[in-house]
């Protein structure tokens, strides 16, 4: 097999860590749970073991197509499930009082995360590292914000907080999206689709991969999260009380740190789409314009794609 070859495949395979990896761990961590409760399962395995190695391939394979089906059975809930770690979920049931009071906390959070950020830009000096790092996340986590300060740069704060999601990888996830509609006037999820139809499959498979890890991550900062209640509940029941604070803080710790590698995978990711949209929608225009369309060429750019997105998203031209 060639270098490309073996560089696809790769590529390809890179794009099942949303499937394989969660669902591996979930399963061991199941199993570890049986293990935990019903001991004999150790003594069947040394009696397999003794009689031939080759006796536990069927409870590898077993083992195997279990965490495919878990990772699967997870995976068709990423949605959902992003969009609680994104903040949607806070937001769409706020009408709840404590959802609302949580939802609140996080947000104020957020928002005082980005007045740091533009305090420290603000103060620091024209060129300065502390300046550019200020900007930079800024950039990475409140792009919106600035959105809304450059079509309104005498914007009331309580207005301004009120684009602010309840967590970070929300707002890092809304900063990626707002940078078509910020530099060119095109609605970044409506666009998205048609311009992945013009990436060539070597990109395809970068930008899956990039989403892969997002994905991969987010999975595994619920299944810890999930863990971290089951394993003390559980050794408290064994009657292990110690043992259950540290798997508590020990998983709680995994869950953080899963979290906190999906805002950083969500970094990477946003990257790549904000520059696909830069390389990628003269071919669009070019690809989607018809006679339909033809007049639209002499309007300023964030004009045009406006009017063919109320066109084809809202059938009005």
């Amino acid at each position: 097999m060639d270098k490309a070859g073996i560089s696809s495949k790769f590529e390809y395979s890179a794009s099942f860590l949303r499937i394989l990896i969660p669902g591996i761990t979930a399963a061991a961590l199941a199993t570890f749970i049986v293990i935990l409760n019903y001991p004999n399962c150790i003594s069947f395995l040394k009696g397999l073991i003794a009689e031939s190695v080759w006796a536990l391939l069927p409870v590898g394979v077993t083992f195997l197509f279990v965490s495919m089906f878990i990772g699967l059975m997870i995976n068709v809930f990423i949605t959902p499930l992003s969009r609680m770690l994104e903040g949607y979920t806070l937001e769409l049931h706020q009408k709840n009082y404590f959802i609302n009071a949580l939802r609140r906390i996080l947000r104020e959070r957020q928002w005082k995360k980005f007045g740091e950020y533009r305090k420290n830009y603000d103060s620091a000096e024209q060129g300065s590292l502390e300046r550019g790092w200020a900007y930079m996340n800024i950039y990475n986590h409140f792009s919106h914000c600035l959105y809304n300060i450059s079509n309104n740069p005498e914007i009331y704060d309580k207005e301004l907080e009120k684009c602010i999601l309840p967590t970070k990888l929300g707002n890092t996830f809304k900063s990626m999206e707002i940078y078509p509609e910020w530099k060119y006037g095109m609605n970044s999820v409506f666009f998205w689709a048609r311009i992945q139809l013009l990436m060539s499959e070597e990109i395809g498979k970068t930008i899956d991969k990039m989403r892969a890890f997002v994905d991969m991550f987010i999975e595994l900062t619920w299944i810890f999260f999930f863990v971290a209640i089951i394993y003390p509940l559980s050794m408290i029941y064994n009657g292990e009380y110690i043992f259950s604070v540290v798997s508590l803080g020990i998983f709680i710790v995994c869950s953080y740190v899963s979290y906190n590698m999906a805002v950083q995978s969500a970094l990477e990711f946003g990257e790549y789409v904000r520059s696909i949209f830069d390389l990628y929608r003269e071919e669009l225009w070019n690809k989607i314009k018809n006679n339909k369309f033809n007049e639209l060429g002499s309007l300023p750019e964030n004009k045009r794609w406006d009017a063919v997105f109320r066109c084809l998203w809202l059938h009005k031209l």
